[in-house]
């Protein structure tokens, strides 16, 4: 649950932990191919924009698109790619406070999407893939005109989190404030995706989904996207396909964010990608697979990295029992284990790892297993980077 891995699984089909995006500030290397690369290569046209500095160009998610637009200065475009700009951006994110500029490092959803709608305009007489991002909802939350939006400042709590006191009022202001931000993401993106389908004269192919939920005080961890409960793993993953015949019920067995690729491949009906862990759903949707697939799981305690690497699994406990789920957490640094039954316990609220010693070691072994075939860390960030990725909440 976190943006720059979540995103690299997405467009390789590949977990993280074999590409080496293992957190925010590391970039995909370029020996790995992605799908934007792979459409441009049968004729697409391919562009992304995006709104946040958490996927810009750095991060290699840029690969295979001919347009990639993470251009977040307000005011003048194309500012962000002047040299002395991007020097100036470099003093201030070094030796300022982050958390004060922030609107350099993210746009609002209207104009990424505004900017997108434009390129459509321009190329959606021919067969294309557009990948658009926006950074709503996720922490800090901010009202988007709402007259009863609460009045409380969610960057001042987080750039003083340490003295700050999650009581039942401030959580339910966060959580008003969280809604809110939902909202007006629905609400943007149905207007785009109508604008979308008055311009293009043909059936279009959507997948709505996202990197990462939410922790809204469940567990005690207060409005990030940290630890490794269901609130920050399951997302939304909404395939609206172009062409009569595959249409889609609800998928019941669990899937992954790296089985967008080839999903992607069996509805334009191109060869799908082998070498890859990505699977396609089409296939679940038509019958023709029945199978849950294993989720190896991997994240953070908290914003510091000193905190600790968390591992584990989500994992169906017999072969054709769909939804019958085990979930599996390591605290590795500090070797602790939970273990929950998510079809008796889907809140994940009563640890049973002390009564069933055996599926804790097989699911440690699976893990070791896991990190046996791991690549090396990927490109790391600068301090410069570290900064952007603090401004905007992700780490200490």
């Amino acid at each position: 649950p976190e943006t720059a891995p979540a995103h690299a699984a997405m467009f390789t089909g590949i977990h993280p932990v074999r590409t080496g995006v293992l957190s925010n500030g590391h970039s995909l290397h370029k020996r790995y191919r992605t799908l934007a690369e792979h459409l441009a290569g049968e004729g697409y046209a391919t562009a992304a924009f995006v709104s946040s500095f958490a996927v810009d160009s750095r991060t290699g998610l840029d690969q295979g698109f001919q347009a990639y637009d993470d251009d977040f200065f307000p005011g003048l475009r194309g500012l962000s790619e002047i040299r002395l700009a991007k020097l100036g951006m470099r003093v201030i994110m070094r030796f300022g406070d982050p958390m004060q500029f922030r609107t350099l490092l993210e746009r609002p959803a209207e104009n990424t999407l505004g900017l997108a709608l434009d390129w459509v305009r321009d190329h959606g007489n021919r067969p294309f893939f557009l990948w658009v991002h926006v950074f709503e909802p996720h922490a800090p939350y901010e009202t988007h005109g709402a007259v009863d939006a609460p009045d409380v400042n969610h960057s001042e709590i987080l750039a003083n989190e340490d003295s700050v006191t999650y009581d039942d009022k401030l959580e339910d202001q966060l959580r008003q404030l969280y809604v809110e931000e939902v909202e007006y993401t629905d609400r943007v993106l149905a207007d785009f995706v109508d604008g979308v389908r008055d311009v293009v004269d043909r059936p279009i192919s959507i997948i709505f989904t996202a990197d990462h939920g939410e922790m809204l005080g469940e567990h005690d961890i207060h409005f990030n996207h940290h630890g490794l409960y269901d609130e920050v793993l399951r997302v939304p993953l909404i395939v609206v396909p172009h062409k009569e015949g595959h249409m889609v019920n609800r998928i019941p067995s669990q899937v992954r964010l790296m089985d967008i690729p080839n999903t992607v491949m069996g509805l334009l009906g191109v060869d799908e990608w082998d070498g890859v862990e990505s699977s396609n759903l089409m296939e679940h949707a038509n019958g023709l697979q029945d199978r849950d697939f294993s989720g190896f799981l991997m994240g953070r305690m908290e914003r510091s990295r000193t905190e600790g690497t968390l591992f584990g699994y989500r994992v169906a406990q017999s072969q054709g029992k769909t939804g019958d789920m085990l979930k599996f957490l390591w605290h590795f640094d500090q070797n602790q284990t939970l273990l929950f039954d998510l079809t008796e316990d889907p809140g994940e609220s009563t640890d049973i790892s002390t009564s069933q010693p055996e599926a804790v070691s097989a699911m440690q072994t699976q893990v070791r297993k896991e990190l046996g075939t791991a690549a090396p860390e990927g490109q790391g960030a600068d301090q410069t980077e570290l900064n952007a990725l603090k401004a905007l909440g992700y780490m200490e």
